[in-house]
């Protein structure tokens, strides 16, 4: 807690009275990856009037620092739902909740078992690869979105090879069947010892299944930020859209689903608010947040 604390601290000198915790893809994100100026205006506001902003996403940290790198105004980014916490300016590790090592070896033969690729992310930014996989086969959905979302990808024949470095997540891309059953196998062979959900690859047709230490999940991540923070749960506005949001939508102060949140994340959610495109974030600040301000 000591490194998070003045972390948090180094970018919120005075005491913060409540936190808006963001999901990025399909809610501050537009499909150009351009973020409205509506959504910054509010946000800065709300950050001078004593609000945190947290932006938590499923995506790895290089993919996820660049489109909100120029933002006016300080935040906090967690990727890989919640399991790393990085100085965007440095580039420094500051809380990393990595994949529990002794499940490495059975989770990725399992999905292998399942006829998936499995895909390690590691804590090596500076020192990559930092994604390592088995040699995909040509077609595959595995080879497809390797090809289209990562660059300068490791290969290994298995999971001994991995290199050095915490692992964060294990994930895996197939059809909606393939990732469901993965995950049902998963659950049942490891119970509580994971943290997993398949979801939709956001613009795609793809599935993805995420598997994470059980304590990872961009909720927890939250939490640990907001007691850093000495913000209480019930002060804090989330937002999203998808499976990987509904722990914080449920858990939060106030769970903001987006106007093009699927079915799932609007049940979980207390209030919905405009899609993106339609300056839902704006909305949520508006309605939501700034009350907590005043």
């Amino acid at each position: 807690m000591g490194a998070l604390l003045d972390y948090c601290c180094s970018h919120y000198p005075t005491p913060r009275r409540a936190i808006i915790a963001l999901d990025l893809d399909g809610t501050l994100l537009w499909p150009d990856e351009s973020i409205p100026q509506s959504a910054i205006d509010a946000l800065g506001e709300a950050v001078a009037e004593g609000a945190a902003v947290v932006i938590t996403t499923g995506r790895r940290y290089r993919a996820a620092r660049y489109p909100v790198e120029h933002l006016p105004f300080p935040y906090l980014l967690l990727s890989h739902n919640g399991a790393l916490l990085k100085d965007h300016r440095s580039h420094a590790t500051i809380d990393l909740v990595g994949f529990p090592e002794p499940l490495i070896a059975p989770i990725w033969q399992t999905l292998i078992a399942q006829g998936l690729a499995p895909v390690a992310h590691l804590d090596r930014y500076e020192d990559p690869p930092e994604i390592w996989t088995v040699t995909p086969v040509e077609g595959s959905y595995h080879e497809q979105n390797v090809r289209e979302r990562y660059a300068g990808i490791g290969h290994i024949a298995s999971e001994s090879e991995l290199p050095i470095g915490p692992v964060i997540q294990i994930l895996a891309f197939g059809t909606p069947e393939e990732t469901d059953s993965a995950a049902s196998h998963l659950s049942t062979l490891h119970g509580p010892a994971l943290y997993l959900h398949a979801m939709r690859v956001p613009q795609q047709e793809t599935f993805v299944l995420e598997v994470l230490h059980p304590e990872a999940g961009k909720w927890s991540g939250v939490q640990r930020i907001a007691a850093a923070l000495a913000v209480p749960i019930e002060r804090i506005v989330a937002v999203g859209d998808d499976a990987n949001d509904i722990g914080m939508l449920r858990g939060a102060g106030v769970g903001v689903a987006i106007g093009n949140a699927t079915v799932a994340a609007r049940e979980a959610a207390d209030v919905s608010v405009a899609r993106n495109v339609d300056h839902g974030i704006a909305e949520a600040v508006k309605k939501h947040l700034r009350p907590m301000l005043g």
